[in-house]
């Protein structure tokens, strides 16, 4: 990720990215939660970086959806479209 993207995924300037990275501005704890989250890092990261030490980063987000459930569905889904095709195809045929 560029810092560009970086900044555009916090919602901030780059020119204001860049003077907390050179050290010439320190953020309040909002900007430093909307890095965090572009970044992929725990809360918190930020502080330890400008500590000197490392990040942590976030867990991946698990989606809240069961993807074999979704397939099922998908699959049901498909039923019914075919069985109204084919009342439709019936219905052509009569006329």
């Amino acid at each position: 990720m560029s810092w560009r993207e970086v900044s555009t995924a916090a919602g901030m300037s780059y020119e204001g990215l860049r003077a907390i990275r050179k050290g010439d501005r320190h953020p309040n704890a909002v900007t430093r939660g909307r890095i965090e989250d572009a970044l992929h890092w725990t809360p918190g990261s930020i502080d330890a970086v400008l500590a000197g030490g490392q990040p942590t980063p976030a867990e991946p987000e698990r989606p809240d959806y069961d993807v074999d459930e979704l397939r099922e569905l998908r699959a049901q889904l498909n039923a019914v479209i075919d069985r109204i095709e084919e009342i439709q195809r019936r219905r052509g045929n009569r006329s």
